[in-house]
């Protein structure tokens, strides 16, 4: 995780159009590529490789706890911006991430939150959701800072035939 710590140090996405600094890459969705739900609004796909190659390998290590045979098949990381652009509004955590709980319920996923970190600015929460339809594991962590809302997941299973 020492990419995302990292990248929380040096900040938020910064939006485009904002004199001297580099935006972090970055797209709109609305579904998701691991779980194929919908996602709550304001989603944006991670495309910065560090935070991504970073995010695998901790998702990595969680599914050979859970399941040494698994094979990933997915990971991405999202974010949702505290406060868009031209906007006052900020997003609500806890009300992204009961959408998005409540997504995978009505998809057929068991959810289940298995750790909670908090530290000064951050807020770490770790959750395994599982589909018996599909027999993939989720393994997922959501951080929650005073810039953005990140989540990070992955689909592992067996391998695909």
């Amino acid at each position: 995780m020492l990419a995302i710590q990292s990248w929380t140090q040096r900040g938020a996405p910064t939006p485009p159009g904002v004199a001297g600094t580099k935006p972090l890459r970055r797209e709109a969705v609305a579904f998701s590529g691991v779980t194929k739900i919908a996602l709550a609004p304001g989603a944006q796909l991670m495309r910065e490789e560090t935070v991504v190659a970073d995010s695998a390998r901790k998702l990595q290590a969680r599914a050979a706890q859970l399941a040494p045979n698994l094979v990933m098949h997915n990971v991405e990381v999202l974010i949702w911006p505290r406060s868009a652009p031209n906007s006052q509004q900020k997003a609500a955590p806890d009300a992204i991430i009961a959408q998005v709980q409540s997504h995978l319920t009505r998809a057929g996923y068991l959810y289940q939150q298995t750790a909670r970190e908090t530290g000064n600015h951050d807020k770490v929460r770790e959750f395994v959701a599982v589909s018996r339809a599909t027999k993939r594991i989720v393994p997922g962590f959501w951080m929650a800072t005073d810039e953005f809302l990140l989540l990070g997941w992955g689909s592992f299973g067996p391998p695909d035939k």
